[in-house]
């Protein structure tokens, strides 16, 4: 409440584009975490698909919404996107989910989304980034921010260099320079690849927490065999939905009908 009611202040118009993190049901928006939004004059709940001075507003899309969206004309687009192929994070990228592509947005100068954490471009797609680093996830993505763009101009981003930072590295290399590495904004796994006792761990701990104000740092011992943490062979990729209706095909219960209990899950 009290966000909304800085934005209200601050300006004339906000569009609040409602989210799949909003959301109560994941393919249904009539129920979600925002309806004090209305309480706000200048600020406009985005749940349906709608064109605004030639700019379409996208919430996250349901059903068979993605095959409405690549039709549309506008300048400009802001949505809510799961794209295939870009990074949801900084390390995992997005499966191809048989529903919207980047290829078919044809119709617009460029594409704005939210959803995935980082920052990255590819053509008119632009997926703006969080505005700071939430978990060890986003590792070493340091380019976080927020983005502005005038009409007709191009979209400029500036980073907020105060967010939080996520660093993961062998202690030897830290002990080479923690200058370039530790600030009071930084979270830090480290790994052990040097031999240290336990009192130097301390040491060392302390030292880093005096001189550096840094927000965490975690110790831990080197991999033995970094082998055993590669994926061989192919990754299947699955949604929740196919996760959850596995679990229940393979339960062994006289008690429950699966058959009831997956068409049940399927009307949620």
């Amino acid at each position: 409440m009290v966000a909304f009611s800085m934005l209200d202040k601050a300006f004339d118009n906000t569009y609040f584009i409602v989210g799949n993190h909003d959301l109560y049901y994941k393919e249904k928006r009539e129920i979600n975490s925002i309806p004090m939004a209305e309480l706000y004059p200048n600020i406009h709940l985005i749940d349906e698909i709608s064109i605004h001075n030639n700019v379409a507003v996208i919430p996250w899309l349901v059903g068979d919404e993605w095959k409405k969206v690549a039709k549309l004309k506008s300048k400009y687009m802001f949505g809510h996107f799961e794209l295939p192929k870009f990074k949801m994070n900084a390390q995992v990228e997005m499966p191809d989910h048989g529903q919207l592509q980047a290829e078919d947005f044809q119709h617009q100068d460029y594409i704005f989304s939210g959803h995935f954490h980082k920052r990255q471009q590819k053509g008119i797609i632009h997926y703006v980034g969080n505005p700071f680093g939430h978990n060890y996830a986003d590792v070493w993505d340091f380019d976080r921010g927020a983005m502005f763009l005038e009409w007709g101009g191009k979209p400029e981003y500036v980073n907020w260099e105060e967010g939080p930072r996520y660093i993961s590295m062998d202690l030897s290399e830290l002990l080479k320079d923690p200058d370039q590495y530790l600030n009071g904004h930084t979270y830090a796994k480290i790994e052990l690849d040097v031999d240290i006792s336990y009192e130097e761990a301390n040491f060392l701990r302390e030292t880093f927490f005096d001189h550096y104000d840094i927000r965490e740092l975690k110790l831990l011992p080197k991999h033995e065999s970094p082998e055993s943490d590669t994926l061989i062979g192919d990754i299947k990729f699955e949604t929740v939905d196919q996760i959850v209706v596995d679990c229940i095909q393979t339960m062994d219960s006289s008690a429950y009908s699966v058959d009831k209990l997956t068409k049940i899950y399927d009307d949620i």
